[in-house]
């Protein structure tokens, strides 16, 4: 809420990771570094280390600022599969998705950190989300997947980086480096601009 960094949020983790669903108030599972709508300074960075990581009905790991100063990066390293999945309803208004974010509000200024994921197999289900995105002023950050076997989007699920409506800067780029890609019912990896400034770049190498 004052001035200065968060810190660095670090998972280290011999085998599994999950994160599931939602509280009785609507508040999700997951990690979150956040730089607050009166705070100065920059959003810490956020790495896990794991076997598996389960993002399911609802769970997030973010990293975002709201206020004045720059979200953090997010590494994720896995050695075996990530799973992003389902989505909970909390009331006619809220739904939460499960979803890997690095975002600057809409009131915010300064920039969204970038997303580095690795592992063996990724797959995105159900609406799932990995996202970076900036709305406020500030550029959005890149995204970059390396993935040694299967990267699979099913039911509306996104990789996506954008300049929101109210947005003004640059959109990151996508780089996603497999062997296999899949992208069905309706799934997309996206980059587009709907306020002001630039779509970054997407980059697909399956071979």
């Amino acid at each position: 809420l004052g001035k200065g960094d968060a810190g660095q949020i670090t998972v280290n983790a011999t085998g599994d990771v999950t994160f599931e669903g939602i509280d009785s108030e609507g508040n999700t599972s997951g990690i979150f570094n956040t730089l607050l709508s009166d705070g100065q300074g920059s959003a810490g960075n956020i790495e896990v280390n794991a076997r598996n990581l389960n993002l399911l009905d609802g769970g997030i790991i973010s990293s975002s600022t709201r206020g004045e100063g720059s979200a953090g990066n997010i590494t994720i390293d896995v050695s075996d599969k990530i799973t992003i999945s389902g989505f909970t309803v909390f009331d006619e208004n809220t739904t939460r998705t499960s979803q890997i974010t690095s975002e600057v509000n809409s009131a915010a200024t300064g920039d969204a950190g970038n997303i580095l994921i690795t592992a063996d197999s990724l797959e995105l289900d159900q609406t799932a989300e990995i996202d970076n995105s900036t709305s406020g002023e500030g550029d959005a950050g890149n995204i970059t997947i390396n993935d040694t076997q299967n990267i699979t989007l099913n039911n509306d699920s996104n990789i996506r980086s954008q300049v929101g409506e109210n947005g003004e800067g640059s959109g990151g780029n996508i780089i996603v480096n497999t062997t296999n890609l899949s992208l069905l019912n309706g799934s997309q990896i996206s980059a587009g601009v709907f306020g002001t400034g630039d779509a970054g770049q997407v980059i697909v190498n399956a071979t």
